[in-house]
Order: structure tokens, then C-alpha cells, then sequence
């Protein structure tokens, strides 16, 4: 029965043998080569192939910002049988990417997404004009072991999270080792992931008045509202 058949496709999912999810879109996606999915993948996660010039421009926005458009995503899964939007679907399942929601005019944000792990070492806190500001801050610490993949899960869940919770669409700023996420109108939260020695990630939650922001380097600073910070001290904990 069906019962039976999903329990033992999530079993050989769980052990890595096939590539299975139970969720409505992609419930009836059974894939039998867990090596094939990772090559699709690669093909918008490192882009090695040669682009055309027509998506230079897309191609730079993931590389510098960790911006994918479907421009480009349609591009390098031309060749792919299966639909890319249930390529999609796999990999913001895997957290791998999420969608980019922004009050941009540019009409095309149902279109773009966040691949976190796609930045670069050369994007540094030296580029946001980062500096010490009156804030709530606080750590999570892990033991001895935070590998990249981790903080990039946290990053995309927390993105999406934030969605959820805000009235506008603020469009969120990542760096390497650094995400700048809009909460609403006043406040920013900040995910910086601490030198591999430190296995830990600072979480900022930031107060500014409307107009001001940490990425633009904004000096009117305020002090976060306690239900805001206890908003993200409950998701942190929830999610990890």
C-alpha cells in the first residue's frame, strides 16, 4: 500500500541510495542516480560552462551577489528532461537555494534566488561599510565543529523566515560569511559567520529609522524592540 511504498522510499532516501521527498509537488519524483541530481546541480551552483554573452550579466549577479536568475537557470538546464521547476523544488529542499522576494520595481523577483553558498572569499564585511552600531547581539555556538553548509541552512531558512514575518520586502544583502536580512521597516538582522576557529555565528538584531540601513551605512540608530529580539531568539532556537 502506499503507506508501505513511502516508507520505504524515505528509508533508501535516508541512507542516501535514492533522492525521495513526500511533499505534494514532487511526491511522485523517485530518483534512482543521487550522482546525476548533484551534476545538475553543480551546473548552477559553480557554473563552469562557458556563458553566453546574452547572460554575462546573470551569471555576474550569482557570482558577486548570490543572486540566480531563471534566465540563467533555463540556460544551463537546457538539456535536462526533467521540469526546472521541480529542479527548483529539490534544491531548496536540499537548503541549497531559496526564493527572492523584494520590493525591487524591476518586476523580476519571482524569477531570481538566493544561492548562499554560491559567494565568494573576496566578499567581505570591508565591502557593506560594516561597523559597530547600538544593538542586540548574541552567539551560536557549536562545539568544536560549524561547517559552511550549516551556516548557509541557517542563512536560507532565516531569509525565508523573514518572508514570513515582514509587511515589506526589503531585499536582503549576502556576503561571505555575512547575510544582512530585513525584519521589517526599522529593524535588520545580521548572520556573521565567526573564523573557522571560533565555530560560532554572531546574530545582530538592529534598530534603525526608517530611511537608514546597515548596507547603505546609515548612522540613525535606535535600540530593537524587545518582542523583535525575542521573535528571533525563538526562531534561532527552533530551527537549530
Amino acid at each position: 500500500n502506499y503507506i508501505e511504498l513511502s516508507t520505504m522510499l524515505t528509508y533508501y532516501h535516508d541512507v542516501g541510495i535514492i533522492v525521495y521527498f513526500e511533499e505534494d509537488v514532487i511526491n511522485n519524483l523517485v530518483l534512482l542516480n543521487p550522482r546525476w541530481l548533484m551534476d545538475v546541480f553543480s551546473k548552477v551552483i559553480t557554473v563552469k560552462d562557458r556563458i553566453l554573452r546574452q547572460h554575462r550579466v546573470y551569471w555576474k549577479d550569482l557570482d558577486s551577489k548570490g543572486i540566480l536568475h531563471q534566465n540563467l537557470i533555463d540556460y544551463m538546464w537546457k538539456d535536462i528532461a526533467i521540469d526546472n521547476s521541480i529542479l527548483i523544488t529539490i534544491l531548496e529542499r536540499f537548503d541549497l537555494m531559496c526564493q527572492r522576494i523584494s520590493t525591487s520595481v524591476s518586476g523580476d523577483e519571482a524569477h531570481t534566488y538566493f544561492v548562499p553558498c554560491r559567494l565568494k572569499p573576496r566578499e567581505s564585511l570591508a565591502h557593506i561599510n560594516y561597523k559597530p552600531l547600538t544593538d542586540v547581539e548574541f552567539y551560536l555556538k557549536f562545539d568544536g565543529f560549524l561547517p559552511d553548509s550549516l551556516y548557509y541552512k541557517l542563512v536560507k531558512r532565516t531569509i525565508q523566515w523573514s518572508y514570513v514575518i515582514s509587511r515589506t520586502r526589503l531585499d536582503t544583502k549576502l556576503y561571505h560569511r555575512c547575510a544582512i536580512i530585513y525584519l521589517d521597516e526599522i529593524h535588520e538582522l545580521v548572520l556573521e559567520k565567526s573564523s573557522r576557529s571560533l565555530h560560532q555565528v554572531k546574530v545582530q538584531i538592529i534598530c534603525k529609522e526608517i530611511g537608514s540601513s546597515l548596507a547603505s551605512g546609515g548612522d540613525n540608530v535606535i535600540q530593537p524592540k524587545a518582542d523583535v529580539v525575542n521573535l528571533v531568539k525563538d526562531f534561532m532556537e527552533d530551527t537549530l
